[in-house]
């Protein structure tokens, strides 16, 4: 009766864990969460896709099959109200302990791919990172001039520049 309830846990634990990793998937940049664009936590969704399958074949073939489809039914409706608010929870506080404190970043976007990439630097205040993002705004300007490009302009297609708060909020930076 206790590994019942400990191989119930487990599964349903990955079995969160893996939606929560198909939600975003293939979503763009403005719809996933910033708790999910950190590699560690991407990392540990992707594995617990491979793991809810290996678990799922232990169960079904190895284990009790009663047990599996109980698991999955009982996943499936309470997902949304339990499973999931529990674990984004955990991954979140896992987040804060993982990412350093008080640091304001850069963030690119790119224009034609249609997603972000990191631009490297911290910085302690939020004009550290303005003249950052200035300096950014230069290099963009001798890879993509706003001749060719369009420049900052909403139907431009220069990358994109974004300075990102300490508490992962973000905002376009664009040159005065």
């Amino acid at each position: 009766m206790a590994i019942d309830i400990i191989i119930s846990t487990i599964f349903l634990i990955l079995l969160g864990l893996a939606i929560i990793g198909g939600r975003y998937a293939k979503a763009g940049i403005g719809e996933i969460p910033l708790i999910y664009r950190s590699t560690i936590i991407r990392f540990v969704l992707n594995l617990s896709m491979l793991a809810v399958l290996a678990f799922s074949i232990f169960l079904l073939f190895f284990y009790s099959w009663k047990l599996f489809v109980l698991l999955l039914a009982i996943g499936f409706i309470t997902e949304v109200f339990v499973i999931i608010p529990l674990i984004e929870k955990l991954l979140y506080s896992s987040l804060k302990v993982l990412k350093p404190k008080g640091k304001w970043r850069l963030e690119g976007w790119d224009v034609f791919d249609g997603g972000n990439y990191s631009i490297q630097g911290e910085y302690d205040t939020e004009e550290q990172a303005m003249e950052a993002a200035n300096l950014r705004l230069l290099e963009l300007e001798e890879d993509q001039p706003t001749e060719t490009s369009g420049g900052q302009s909403d139907r431009g297609v220069q990358d994109r520049v974004y300075i990102v708060r300490p508490e992962g909020s973000k905002y376009r930076w664009r040159p005065h």
